[in-house]
């Protein structure tokens, strides 16, 4: 059971990390002057949040499994794959746009 607790502090702990550098390179894009190509930050940018949630969703889906698959979390699961697809779309529309 003290393994169980480890484990889910360290994904936690990843998470977090994960999602902070995400941000800062979110906002790095944004903050970023424009260059040659106008509409690179925002793309970059989008490409930031995306793959910040990619990288978050395989350890969300181990902290479910650890956890014991509480209803909680597989809320957020279900959110999370809301978000991820609209990243998608979003990043799509821009491209072909």
């Amino acid at each position: 059971m003290e393994n169980q607790f480890v484990v889910q502090r360290v994904i936690v702990a990843f998470l977090i990390i994960i999602v902070a550098l995400g941000s800062i390179a979110f906002i790095g894009c944004l903050a970023s002057p424009p260059g040659f190509v106008s509409g690179i930050r925002m793309m970059l940018a989008i490409m930031a949040l995306g793959l910040t949630c990619l990288l978050c969703y395989p350890l969300v889906i181990t902290y479910w499994i650890v956890s014991g698959r509480p209803t909680g979390i597989r809320d957020l699961l279900i959110v999370h794959s809301i978000v991820l697809g609209g990243f998608v779309v979003w990043y799509l529309l821009l491209l072909f746009e």
